[in-house]
């Protein structure tokens, strides 16, 4: 048993037992930073107005490294070898020395707050300087430099970017690590959609019929209205009656709402596709058509169009591929680039012979995706040589032996799986792409694995 006083209050008895209990609930995770990794923002932050800066850490090691930096140059806030601070943006900068040292493994905050052109900086609640600031500020990166250099070493605990101006625009890192759930939106199909029925076609509302439409012939419903840019959606549909022709959700029309891979059916059944909205144009929307010569005969009804909405609030910290819940997987088995020779595909893997050339690699996912930040799930088996997975044109994870990894970054391109060419020997061996989980806009992501954080 255990006895809490205080001069205050009467002695209180506590169970042991209640109290672990209570412990274990409370679960914070902290960011470790070894000099490798970094943090990066799933959506870069501009702020043209009025702001407000926090961030708590701290560090043992005194190198010059950054905690915060854009992908603009010149736009960051460092902590030097000597302990010295430097703030820099293109509209003003300040160096001083604070007025406690800060590589003392203690947590330290640091504020800035600029308001009307002058900007105050506060370390651990005391005002240490200010200075003028004129333009805008841009964040992209917590822990490192821009190019990738002055890497933290250290702890980052809490970061927040307020925005006074437009308060929406405002991002928060909490270490509260409670894992974001995804939901399915309530189905938001309008009761009359806008349609522009091909030859053949005939219906309204959900449900719509197809006689002899040849190839080539769209029925399109406009739904665009209704949804929102960079979001991802299940689409049910029941397909009812089916005599001929092959009937698919057209991702690739000029007239469709979506992007994604192109599934076939010939036989009746109900029927769910994870697509990615990337035009909200009024003339856009869910595109049906027929994949064959053969004339199609079928009936349509449209089930359900559901939105993947967070439950979350920005800046909930993503810890492992655990805690996505049931955010969509995005990985597409059946849209991978031509293949070089010595490399094959099937499903969600690429397997490399050795005799592929130098460099040789494949894209998943080959329709580009969504822009924003990306959690990338591979597993390598590796007999020779080595591989890369590369997210985008700037994240890539080099593997020269078998494992499971996580990895997380913004994609501004497909997923590309190469081999190593600096190796001695050609790569032998597989990689399979076990899930891509999209990173909302506006959510802080991390470009580390599992074993990087920290449980206090």
């Amino acid at each position: 048993m255990s006895i809490i006083t205080n001069s205050l209050i009467t002695p209180t008895i506590i169970n042991n037992t209640i109290v672990k209990s209570l412990i274990s609930s409370i679960r914070k995770w902290f960011m470790k930073l070894d000099g490798t990794n970094y943090m990066e923002l799933s959506e870069p932050k501009t702020f043209a107005g009025d702001f407000e800066i926090e961030i708590s850490f701290s560090r043992t090691i005194k190198n010059t490294a950054v905690l915060m930096s854009s992908d603009v140059y010149g736009h960051y806030i460092q902590v030097r070898n000597t302990d010295e601070v430097f703030i820099r943006f293109t509209g003003g900068s300040v160096l001083f020395t604070p007025t406690k040292p800060l590589s003392d493994g203690t947590i330290h905050a640091l504020n800035i707050s600029h308001i009307n052109n002058i900007a105050e900086v506060f370390i651990d609640g005391i005002q240490q300087t200010a200075f003028a600031l004129s333009g805008s500020v841009w964040f992209s990166f917590l822990g490192q430099l821009n190019d990738a250099t002055q890497k933290w070493i250290g702890t980052i605990y809490y970061a927040k970017l307020t925005d006074l101006a437009t308060p929406s625009n405002s991002i928060e890192w909490k270490i509260d690590s409670g894992p974001p759930v995804y939901k399915l939106e309530t189905d938001s199909y309008p009761d009359n959609p806008t349609t522009n029925l091909g030859v053949g076609w005939t219906g309204s509302g959900r449900d719509f019929s197809s006689v002899g439409v040849n190839q080539y012939v769209n029925a399109k419903i406009y739904i665009a209205q209704a949804l929102h840019l960079g979001e991802y959606y299940e689409v049910t549909y029941r397909i009812s009656n089916m005599t001929g022709g092959v009937l698919y959700l057209d991702k690739n029309s000029s007239a469709s709402a979506f992007q994604g891979s192109t599934i076939l059916h010939d036989t009746d059944g109900e029927y769910s596709e994870l697509i990615l909205c990337d035009d909200v144009n009024s003339n856009r929307g869910l595109v049906f058509n027929n994949a064959s010569a053969t004339p199609l005969n079928c009936d349509l009804h449209v089930v359900s169009v559901k939105e993947y909405v967070s439950t979350i609030s920005d800046g909930t910290v993503y810890q492992d591929s655990e805690t996505y819940g049931t955010e969509p997987d995005i990985m597409r088995p059946d849209d991978w680039s031509a293949h070089p020779s010595g490399v094959t595909v099937s499903g969600r893997t690429a397997t490399f012979d050795g005799t592929q050339n130098t460099w040789s690699g494949v894209y998943a996912n080959n329709q580009d995706m969504y822009a924003g930040g990306h959690a990338l799930t591979v597993r390598v088996s590796v007999t020779q040589g080595g591989c890369q997975v590369r997210m985008g044109a700037f994240n890539t994870l080099a593997i020269l032996q078998s494992t499971v990894k996580t990895f997380y970054g913004v994609a501004d391109g497909p997923v590309l799986v190469q081999e190593r060419g600096d190796q001695p020997d050609r790569f032998i061996g597989s990689v399979e792409i076990i899930s891509i989980h999209p990173v909302p806009q506006g959510l802080i992501m991390w470009n580390v694995a599992a074993e990087d954080w920290e449980e206090v």
